[in-house]
């Protein structure tokens, strides 16, 4: 499995991927690392920034390839030069999150816009959001 930075060639391949996961398709391809295996996208991890702190929105695996470390490759090369990380984790995955150096945090310092967003998903309940944050060093 090789990382790499998406391209627009890769709109397609990586809508079907968000689909699989039950997450939205509106990505720039291009602002994702993706983990290709042979030709075939099987997750992609984006950064974005709110209040100039880097988020991770989304991370995203095809089912047929969790748990095979796909997560972890591509949230270790996101790290990289990284003082900190933040996510709203889904609760089913605090384990994997913990597992990589992440602790859970208030959701005071989650960014405005991303609290609203969670706040109002009709699917909060059953997801059970916890905001986390990985900071070099700390670990």
């Amino acid at each position: 499995m090789a990382l790499r930075r998406g391209r627009q060639e890769d709109t397609y391949a990586v809508q079907e991927l968000l689909k699989a996961c039950g997450m939205g398709t509106e990505l720039d391809p291009c602002d994702c690392l993706l983990a290709d295996e042979e030709g075939v996208i099987v997750g992609l991890g984006r950064l974005e920034y709110g209040e100039d702190v880097p988020y991770l929105r989304p991370i995203a695996i095809a089912p047929a390839h969790q748990h095979r470390a796909v997560g972890r490759r591509l949230l270790e090369a996101l790290l990289t030069n990284l003082d900190e990380l933040r996510v709203v984790s889904r609760g089913n995955a605090l384990g994997f999150y913990s597992g990589l150096g992440f602790e859970p945090m208030d959701w005071d310092f989650v960014h405005a816009a991303y609290r609203q967003e969670c706040a109002e998903c009709p699917e909060r309940d059953a997801c059970g959001p916890v905001p986390m944050r990985y900071q070099a060093g700390a670990n």
